[in-house]
């Protein structure tokens, strides 16, 4: 083979190495300046000697910054070993705080819990009227309080692991309760079928006839309802105050109702888009890194020994 053959081979080498090495690594080797000199020969066949002196000198950092190179691998092996054990204790202890907190969310957003914490408060303050000031200063902190306890945790871990946060756990409270009621303190009915209904729909108190219609399926209230029974059922006055009770405390339980379950929903939803966080596969970003480390190693190699290939053949 030709040296002009063989000089354009080796600048082909050279073309592919430098675009598979990092910037640093082409400048240390000199690879990109024994490139750049000998494509000015390719119509010139440079100097047999010169041409030598500049290609061992490159092939001597070469093996120099190989040996380097793989002194590094094995330091980053061990750092790497040790970041990766300190982060997984990290991660455990995140992800243990993290399901707590999530546990503690679901337990306060349960019917159960929602109805015995909160029902006879907000029967009350509708009954007075002071719905909003209610669910303004008692439940939304509330919600707050449990809802930062969850985020807290995601933010650590997204700090710690340097990586970006979810869309945040958000809920749209249910529209306020709306109480149905008689236009006036019912009179002693004049018939067994006359029923007083109490309908939970929306905001406030609404006053309609004597006798309301079922809004909202499974949301009618009857009082007073006579049984199945032919059996005659006494008479028991049920007072216009007693009627208001009744239907504000149905109304406040259907609104706790439809908050448990959007807090649920919004928690699951959360839940979902954090999980990229809080259970980051450590393992695997190690292993890309040194799977890139080492890929520059074999690349020097490759070049290492094609130059070496090259230069012996040029006596």
């Amino acid at each position: 083979m030709a040296r002009s053959e063989r000089l354009s081979l080796l600048i082909n080498l050279l073309v592919t190495a430098n675009q598979g090495l990092d910037p640093a690594t082409i400048q240390k080797t000199g690879l990109g300046d024994l490139q750049t000199w000998l494509q000015n020969f390719r119509n010139d066949d440079p100097d047999l000697q010169t041409w030598r002196q500049k290609l061992e000198r490159v092939i001597d950092t070469l093996e120099t910054t190989i040996r380097e190179q793989e002194a590094e691998q094995v330091a980053q092996l061990a750092k790497n070993a040790r970041e990766l054990e300190l982060k997984q204790k990290a991660q455990v202890l995140l992800q243990e705080g993290y399901r707590k907190s999530g546990q503690a969310l679901q337990t306060w957003l349960s019917v159960d819990h929602l109805l015995s914490q909160y029902h006879a408060a907000a029967s009350r303050a509708l009954q007075a009227l002071e719905f909003d000031d209610w669910e303004r200063h008692d439940l939304r902190p509330a919600w707050e309080d449990q809802r930062r306890a969850v985020e807290a945790w995601i933010e650590k871990a997204s700090n710690f692991f340097h990586l970006n946060l979810p869309a945040p756990l958000s809920l749209v409270f249910p529209e306020h309760p709306q109480v149905v009621l008689p236009t006036a303190e019912p009179a002693a009915p004049t018939s067994k079928d006359l029923t007083p209904v109490i309908v939970a729909t929306g905001v406030g108190l609404l006053f309609g006839g004597p006798a309301g219609a079922a809004l909202l399926g499974g949301a009618s209230y009857l009082l007073n309802q006579g049984g199945s029974s032919d059996k005659p059922q006494p008479f028991r006055q049920v007072s216009y105050e007693d009627v208001v009770i009744q239907g504000c405390q149905n109304a406040a339980e259907i609104y706790l109702r439809q908050f448990s379950q959007r807090g649920l929903v919004a928690l699951e939803h959360y839940q979902s888009r954090a999980a990229r966080v809080i259970d980051y596969p450590l393992t695997a970003s190690m292993i890309d890194r040194q799977a890139e480390s080492q890929a520059q190693w074999h690349r020097l190699r490759t070049v290492y020994e094609g130059l070496q290939r090259y230069w012996q053949k040029l006596g």
